[in-house]
């Protein structure tokens, strides 16, 4: 169970020199590119409005926790930030994500059948309804995140439960990529991830860390993309 998890922790990180392949760069510079553009602007709006939210989520009458309450809020501002940006870029990447995803897989297997070979407008239909079923799914544990990161003493434990929420919704957008291009929907995807708890685990862990380091985050994307497929590889060669 550990090595399952650490082996899939550590493949976020070893799929960045992979992204250098030449027969994958086609395939990677459109999600880098949208990750560039959309983190640069996450970065400058996170700074810009930080205060702002630090002054609505701490209430005067509580200034005396500051030296607790300030870093665990900071986290959760960033990882909410954060995770929102993932959202969102993930979204507009969806179909770019789903062709790198299985190029890789052709690469690993040899030549396999895949939803790859579909037309780009039915592939673009297929993975933005992908997207929107899992950004319902998402929305029903958001709401209640952030019900309980305004409430007063409660949302102390608001940045630890941000963690757990990041780690395993991370797991599940980019396990969605090579599950999907076997024409199976998200349905399968949650199933998998539960079945497969310490792979979701270490890829989520993995993916949470990768996001949060400067520069090297921008490789987040595409890099999920092949480590999501590794696992997904591991999972059906079992």
């Amino acid at each position: 169970m550990v090595s399952t998890f650490s082996k899939n922790f550590f493949n976020v990180f070893t799929s960045i020199p992979t992204l250098m392949k030449p027969e994958l760069r086609a395939y990677v510079i459109a999600p880098l590119f949208i990750n560039i553009v959309l983190f640069s602007l996450t970065i400058y709006y996170a700074f810009t409005e930080f205060s702002n939210w630090m002054d609505s989520l701490l209430p005067s009458w509580l200034d005396w926790l500051n030296w607790l309450i300030i870093p665990l809020f900071s986290i959760t501002i960033l990882i909410v930030v954060f995770y929102t940006f993932t959202i969102v870029a993930n979204l507009i990447a969806a179909p770019f994500n789903s062709l790198l995803s299985a190029k890789y897989e052709r690469l690993i297997r040899g030549d396999i059948t895949t939803e790859s070979n579909e037309k780009l407008m039915q592939l673009i239909s297929r993975t933005v309804a992908a997207e929107v079923k899992k950004l319902i799914y998402i929305l029903l544990w958001l709401i209640p995140l952030l019900i309980i990161t305004f409430i007063p003493v409660i949302n102390l434990i608001s940045p630890f439960l941000w963690i757990v929420f990041a780690i395993w919704m991370l797991s599940l957008e980019y396990l969605d990529y090579p599950i999907g291009n076997h024409n199976q929907l998200f349905p399968v995807v949650k199933k998998t991830a539960h079945e497969q708890k310490m792979m979701t685990l270490g890829l989520g862990s993995g993916l949470f860390i990768l996001t949060t380091i400067p520069f090297i985050n921008f490789l987040a994307i595409p890099a999920g993309v092949i480590a999501a497929t590794k696992a997904y590889i591991d999972i059906t060669d079992q």
